[in-house]
């Protein structure tokens, strides 16, 4: 009882603590007043707007962008160029077009078209949506809490979750949050900051976590088709050797020790991989940094969570044991997870086993047991690996694992797992999820821009605008819910019914003349 006060009472202080660090995040805007331009005034704006991708996403953001630029400046004042970045127009061109064109604003919509525009100009200004990270998209370094200015001529509206309410919902969505896995694609530093950014609050709350780094399976698809192609090419190579060649001592490749080995070696689970460069000490300073090798982390915490489940296991073994009927079938119908050499370890040892002793054991199995691609395993293996080991997922928003995420959801849904995602897109194949409206988010990067179009402020100087958590909407699917036995209260909504019937900019507060933000 006393285990379980302690943790209520780290979760509620955590809780607290992520609160209010969002809110001593914020800070108020400059008042702004949207007065329109006179009649005889004849300025006309050029705004080039370019997107990462043509999506539902992206276009309802520019909406609220073009409102927000027609409520504030007026249609008459503007011209604008749009474009989208795909296989024939690639992002650096366009933006050179744009500043062909002598446009007076850039509006970014998601990394790409961020990164692209940034490149391009260090002079025109930019107003950026759709970014989780501009500190490490900009590659800005700062040596202690970020200010939110970039110090250049790009500013935005940051579609980073609120962290205080991930783990809310982590909470209200698992009954019982004993573990937390948290899901990735290498190199996708959007999702390891917010990871590494919920892993702090989980500590806090004392809530054991594990990161399980995966592989998309088109990317597993591509390498496997290139093995296939680097066989057939070493055949052919093979069959063209010469006699003389064939007489020389080989030089044999695995036998050269070079500096990338190093690298991947350092890579290897248990390896020392603390490699930070000197002065780099925050999340964004690693993420930037190139001289390092992340793999997936444990929290201290994960170590005695695990030996405490393997001793409830223990304790559930010799049990049935002591079941003198009890034989190899009883063992595999009870513990189907077993290998046949584990169940006869158990039969030959029943009478000296003692829960330490099969503790250990089960300890000393599992450890030698490690299911990862390196050693032949799939990426269902691994997340069937994850659901005996975690009760919840985390699925960071704007996670690269769009693409298997339904197989994955799958898996833990069998193995009554809860699932959480930081974003609706993801969110349509887990229990729950955060909404947040893309149309506010682009509305509220207009009057930015208006700001710096008619106000003649420096985009330097006008900070990165963060999410508002009374902005985010709970959502839960309805199936799940129903697969799981699981309610939720009134502060969620189903997530079809709500985004059947949702009107994007239904709860944006729109500029009238005169208006002030």
């Amino acid at each position: 009882m006393k285990n379980i006060r302690t943790r209520l009472l780290g979760i509620s202080m955590a809780t607290c603590l992520c609160l209010g660090l969002v809110a001593c995040g914020k800070s108020s805007a400059p008042t702004t007043t949207f007065e329109p331009l006179p009649e005889e005034d004849t300025t006309t704006y050029r705004v080039g707007v370019i997107a990462s991708g043509d999506n539902t996403y992206y276009s309802t953001m520019q909406q609220g962008f073009v409102d927000a630029l027609n409520d504030t400046i007026g249609e008459d004042h503007l011209k604008l160029v749009t474009e989208t970045i795909d296989e024939e127009h690639d992002g650096e061109s366009i933006c050179r077009d744009f500043l062909a064109k002598n446009v007076d604003l850039i509006y970014a919509d998601g990394k790409s078209a961020l990164v692209s525009s940034s490149i391009a100009t260090m002079e025109t200004p930019i107003v950026a949506t759709g970014i989780y990270d501009f500190q490490t998209t900009l590659h800005i370094i700062s040596s202690g809490s970020w200010d939110r200015l970039t110090g250049r001529n790009v500013t935005g509206i940051t579609a980073f979750p609120a962290i205080a309410e991930q783990l809310s919902l982590l909470i209200e969505a698992t009954p019982t949050l004993d573990a937390v896995g948290l899901l990735y694609v290498a190199g996708d530093t959007d999702a390891i900051y917010q990871n590494e950014l919920l892993e702090r609050y989980l500590n806090q709350a004392g809530i054991p976590w594990k990161e399980y780094e995966l592989v998309l399976s088109s990317d597993l698809a591509a390498k496997e088709a290139a093995a296939e192609e680097d066989v057939e090419e070493s055949e052919e190579e093979s069959e063209e050797t010469t006699e003389s060649e064939e007489e020389e001592t080989p030089r044999r490749k695995d036998s050269i020790i070079t500096p990338m080995d190093v690298v991947k070696a350092s890579g290897k689970e248990g390896a020392n991989t603390n490699i930070t460069s000197i002065g780099q000490t925050s999340i964004i300073s690693g993420l930037l940094s190139h001289d390092s090798v992340r793999t997936a982390k444990t929290s201290e915490e994960w170590g005695r969570y695990k030996e405490a489940s393997y001793r409830q296991v223990a304790t559930e073994v010799l049990k049935v044991l002591e079941d003198e009927e009890c034989d190899a079938d009883t063992l595999k119908e009870a513990f189907p997870d077993f290998t046949e050499e584990q169940i006869d370890f158990l039969l030959e040892n029943r009478e000296d086993l003692t829960e330490d002793s099969l503790t250990a054991q089960l300890v000393s199995d599992n450890s030698n047991r490690i299911i990862s691609y390196d050693n032949g395993n799939t990426t269902e293996e691994i997340i069937e690996q994850a659901a005996s080991e975690c009760s919840a997922f985390y699925f960071s928003a704007g996670s690269s694992l769009l693409e298997d995420v339904e197989e994955i959801t799958d898996i833990a849904n069998e193995h009554g797992v809860s699932t959480v995602s930081g974003d609706a897109e993801i969110g349509q194949y887990t229990l729950v999820n955060f909404y947040s409206d893309p149309y506010d988010m682009g509305y509220r990067a207009g009057k930015q821009a208006y700001r710096i179009l008619v106000g003649g402020e420096d985009p330097a100087e006008i900070k990165v605008g963060l999410p508002d958590g009374a902005d985010y909407v709970k959502l839960y699917n309805a199936d799940i819910a129903e697969l799981f036995e699981r309610t939720f209260p009134k502060s969620f909504q189903e997530f079809h019914e709500y985004l059947e019937s949702y009107v994007p900019g239904t709860n944006t507060k729109r500029v009238t003349a005169s208006a002030e933000e």
